[in-house]
């Protein structure tokens, strides 16, 4: 896995578009830069090997919810986010290429739980959308200034590539995709009202399965077959026999 700093987010999807023969390519953004250093963060592209590596097949303990939850109150404030963001930056740009078991490769938080539990008691919340290129470059300028003048408690970003075609409501199709973990505050709250607003402007999709808050009138806004899915499923099950929190809360 080679690690590499990039200064924007728009930048990180230059790089990944730059670079085709990797095997996987994301990248991690410090959620409490502002302004000019909005969107630095760092770069991880992997390259499949034969070579060995340390700490393979190391013993780890899931998570659960109340494992997660045991802090009553969020240890995320500006002051964790911005030493936390800074110090693991600082350890990723130095180590360079690192070579990992696939397991540490493709589920980096499996062993460090830490992260999520600082979340405490109220959790996280988290969305992601997929955004078209025609509009990227719109929605990453305003995905600033939105953060700029809400100022949520944004913890960390991330960026992928997409490629595909999008049925149903699954999360495909092509684009970048675009994850956002915010500490759940008042502003965070505001935030995420406006972040639709600025999802439907700009086409993007959003992934239902990520996001505990999407409302129905979003969801049937922004996902191209919502009312064709809508249908089918009251074909399948007219009663409603088998029903979620999600379904319920998506109107299907």
């Amino acid at each position: 896995v080679r690690q590499e700093p990039v200064e924007s987010l728009l930048e990180s999807v230059e790089a990944l578009r730059r670079d085709p023969d990797v095997d996987f390519g994301y990248s991690w953004h410090d959620g409490a830069a502002r302004g000019s250093r909005f969107g630095r963060g760092i770069m991880f592209f992997g390259t499949w090997t034969d070579e060995p590596c340390a700490g393979t097949g190391r013993s780890y303990r899931p998570m659960t919810s109340a494992l997660r939850a045991r802090f009553p109150l969020s240890l995320w404030n500006r002051a964790t986010v911005a030493m936390a963001n800074g110090a693991f930056r600082r350890l990723k740009i130095h180590r360079g290429t690192e070579t990992k078991s696939s397991f540490d490769a493709a589920f980096p938080f499996a062993a460090q739980t830490l992260y999520h539990r600082f979340f405490g008691r109220p959790g996280l919340a988290e969305v992601q959308v997929l955004v078209p290129d025609a509009s990227l470059e719109r929605f990453v300028g305003e995905l600033a200034a939105l953060v700029d003048r809400v100022d949520p408690l944004l913890v960390m970003m991330s960026v992928k590539r997409f490629l595909g075609r999008q049925r149903f409501l699954a999360m495909s199709g092509s684009g970048s995709l675009f994850a956002l973990d915010l500490a759940r505050t008042g502003a965070t709250a505001r935030f995420l009202s406006e972040f639709d607003a600025l999802v439907l402007d700009t086409g993007a999709q959003p992934n239902v399965a990520k996001d505990s808050r999407l409302p129905a009138r979003i969801a049937a806004m922004a996902l191209p077959h919502y009312e064709s899915f809508r249908r089918r499923l009251a074909e399948c099950d007219p009663e409603h026999l088998y029903r979620s929190e999600l379904s319920r809360r998506l109107e299907l």
